[in-house]
């Protein structure tokens, strides 16, 4: 009678096991399936941390008389913005938009312009030694009276339908560069290579129309 008591204790004892281990067995099975699997919410799909949206600044941004020195604006729209009077040397406007932005009387003392610029305003800005107008961009109907392109790289730039009064052009490198139906009178222009160098219908320095030139 004893034996069949122990023997009934042991086995209860070795199912109990048993039943533990396969239950801690399922809740470990389970936990496992649910880190796999976690839900991710429509809130943090969206989130600013699993998907950064780009920081594109409002239209008509108001940045006249700022230092904005070293600035990176690339690929940036800034169409319609203020920059009168701003400080923006050796800032990269790379492939930015620039469409109806004034930066007129600006410093761009070594920047990088090679966006799309059309209606700008560049009058009286300091652009020597920037880099404007490369890589094949258009720049049309901008206004560049007085501006100051000392040593500027503007090779391959289109500058079409332009503003140039005065403008100092002065030891730049207009190497490709295409300037057709502007107004360069009283602009000071380095010795051209037209072989390099295509002007067409424009006014010259000097008040001669080359053909097909209409003010």
């Amino acid at each position: 009678m004893k034996k069949v008591i122990i023997g009934i204790l042991v086995v209860g004892v070795f199912s109990g096991i048993i039943n533990n281990f396969i239950s801690i067995s399922s809740k470990s099975g389970s936990n496992s399936e649910n880190t796999a699997s976690w839900p991710v919410s429509e809130d943090e799909e969206g989130s600013s941390e699993s998907q950064p949206q780009a920081c594109n600044p409002p239209t008509e941004l108001n940045c006249s008389n700022s230092d904005l020195r070293g600035a990176n604006l690339r690929r940036m729209d800034l169409s319609r913005g203020n920059f009168e009077g701003a400080n923006l040397t050796g800032a990269d406007l790379s492939f930015a938009k620039l469409n109806y932005a004034n930066f007129s009387h600006a410093t761009l003392f070594y920047s990088s312009l090679d966006g799309i610029a059309a209606n700008a305003d560049f009058s009286y800005a300091n652009l020597s030694h920037a880099k404007f107008g490369q890589g094949s961009e258009s720049y049309s109907q901008i206004d560049l009276t007085n501006a100051d392109f000392t040593g500027s790289d503007l090779s391959y730039a289109k500058i079409t339908f332009c503003t140039c009064l005065k403008t100092n052009f002065s030891k730049a490198n207009l190497f490709h560069t295409w300037i057709d139906f502007s107004n360069l009178y009283g602009a000071k222009l380095p010795e051209l290579n037209l072989e390099e160098t295509v002007v067409l219908s424009s006014r010259m320095p000097d008040g001669k129309d080359l053909d097909g030139y209409t003010p």
